[in-house]
């Protein structure tokens, strides 16, 4: 009964699988990733997007794929909120995030125009792209990056989530798809 029950406990343990971005895991195909997600998706053989929340913030939830396998997945926070907005968005989910998964291995700010740092506030140097910000969590499986940077004075904060076993699929697939366009 003993090894019974440590088989059944052993098979159990063995054939969990984790989801890694809102229910799905890395591979998925674009139709198991749709019978999956809950927004209604739409896009091409590459990217399925959809319009949802992450903490109450409005976004886009992207998924990436090459040959048909779930590469990538990201939230879009709205860029068209107002700055501070943005601003407190990409704070709330990077406290979530720390929460989830622990301190960040990588927490950045880097400085882009060293020069204006003392004229402006935090958040104006943000907006204006002056500063950028990039943090950096390390799942089995996933890479998760949480960004903020402005461009073309429009904020953007995103939460890329990348699958580790599939890296080197998607980056041979972009290679091959921009040697296409030459």
């Amino acid at each position: 009964m003993k090894k019974l029950t440590l088989l059944l406990l052993l098979v159990l343990i063995c054939g969990i699988s984790f989801a890694e971005f809102r229910g799905t895991e890395w591979g998925m195909s674009q139709k198991e990733v749709m019978s999956i997600e809950k927004v209604e998706l739409a896009g091409d053989n590459e990217f399925l997007a959809g319009e949802g929340t992450i903490l109450g913030y409005d976004c886009i939830i992207g998924y990436l794929f090459a040959e048909d396998k779930l590469c990538r997945s990201i939230y879009f926070i709205d860029k068209y909120l107002p700055d501070r907005k943005l601003i407190q968005a990409f704070h709330n989910l990077k406290q979530s995030l720390t929460e989830k998964y622990g301190a960040p291995q990588i927490d950045l700010r880097q400085i882009l125009e060293q020069d204006l740092t003392s004229d402006y506030s935090e958040e104006d140097l943000l907006t204006l792209g002056y500063i950028e910000y990039l943090v950096e969590w390390e799942t089995e499986k996933t890479i998760i990056q949480l960004t903020a940077s402005a461009e073309i004075g429009l904020l953007e904060v995103a939460a890329v989530y990348i699958g580790k076993d599939y890296q080197k699929l998607w980056d041979d697939y972009q290679k091959k798809k921009s040697l296409e366009d030459l």
